[in-house]
């Protein structure tokens, strides 16, 4: 990033000509910097991630919570509505034919007498 930033004063400074010095510079100083305290700063920036991390996991946890209280109620809501769904479905299905089995049977048993085998 600072890298970057000097390269764009320098390039505005220099009313956008590009210097061959001005790369050689920015290269061996990052090479520099990467060999001699690179690891330092990846080991500090690494800590830093990770106690970011614990704070927001401690910030947030109330609201985490909340929010897996409230998916856990839908969750149940919906498996609730999806039976009665799923019941209301089948019972749907079987009302007319149950009521055309049984208004059959009363004609047909108006007819004729039930006979039983024996």
């Amino acid at each position: 990033l600072c890298g970057w930033v000097i390269l764009r004063f320098a390039l505005w400074a220099d009313m956008g000509r590009l210097r061959g010095y001005l790369l050689l510079g920015e290269g061996l100083g990052w090479i520099l910097c990467h060999f001699t305290i690179g690891q330092l700063f990846y080991a500090l920036a690494q800590r830093l991630i990770r106690l970011l991390k614990k704070i927001l996991t401690v910030l947030l946890s109330p609201f985490y919570k909340l929010v897996k209280k409230i998916l856990s109620l839908f969750t149940g809501l919906l498996a609730i509505w999806k039976k009665i769904c799923k019941k209301l479905s089948f019972r749907r299905k079987f009302f007319l034919k149950q009521r055309a089995i049984l208004l059959y049977n009363l004609i047909k048993s108006e007819k004729r007498p039930i006979f039983r085998k024996r």
